[in-house]
């Protein structure tokens, strides 16, 4: 019995190994972008204000001080204080005719609760619009094709935890990509 829970831990260690692997050359890319941010904020000009939406949380992922009304609040609330609106979509609808709203989702992955209390959290902040699609060979005077699409990324992060420091540690890596995007919005649309 002890020796097939060594087996089945020393998987578990393995497939975290490999996943973590994985998360960091996606980090080491994004951090390597992030040192000229100018081309992601070219974007962000011109918008009035966003709307915010945080995607449901998966029933792993919601703990006591990490539920999707408060991480709304707190990013509105970021929002505002730097003075960004924060907007209603029929609000949205009529300031930015491609309706752009701050996106953010939360995955996570909890490991077996008998071999260890770590959870992986991927968190995503991003900037969806509605774009055209111009591929094919439409006539000018064609109604264009439309979809919503990401057109800007604060930030991709993965965050390991266990369940003591789970919620502060998803909370502030949250709140670190809001204000990633609020310095570039800020910077992309200066107050007069």
């Amino acid at each position: 019995m002890k020796r097939s829970a060594s087996i089945v831990r020393f998987i578990a260690c393995g497939a975290c190994l490999l996943f973590l692997l994985a998360c960091w050359s996606r980090v080491k890319s994004a951090l390597s972008d992030a040192k000229d941010r100018s081309k992601e904020r070219e974007v962000l000009k011109g918008l009035h204000g966003v709307a915010i939406i945080v995607e449901d949380l998966a029933s792993e992922a919601a703990r006591p001080g990490l539920t999707k009304d408060k991480l709304q609040t707190e990013v509105e609330s970021r929002l505002r204080k730097a003075g960004i609106p924060v907007l209603t979509e029929e609000q949205n609808s009529r300031a930015n005719p491609s309706m752009p709203f701050l996106y953010i989702t939360l995955e996570t992955v909890r490991s077996n609760p008998q071999l260890s209390d770590i959870s992986a959290f991927s968190i995503h902040v991003q900037l969806n619009e509605v774009v055209a699609l111009l591929r094919g060979k439409s006539p000018p005077d064609a109604p264009r094709r439309l979809a919503v699409a990401p057109t800007y990324t604060a930030a991709q992060a993965v965050v390991l935890a266990g369940d003591d420091t789970v919620v502060d540690i998803v909370r502030q890596t949250v709140a670190d990509a809001v204000d990633v995007f609020r310095g570039d919005y800020l910077a992309a649309n200066p107050k007069e």
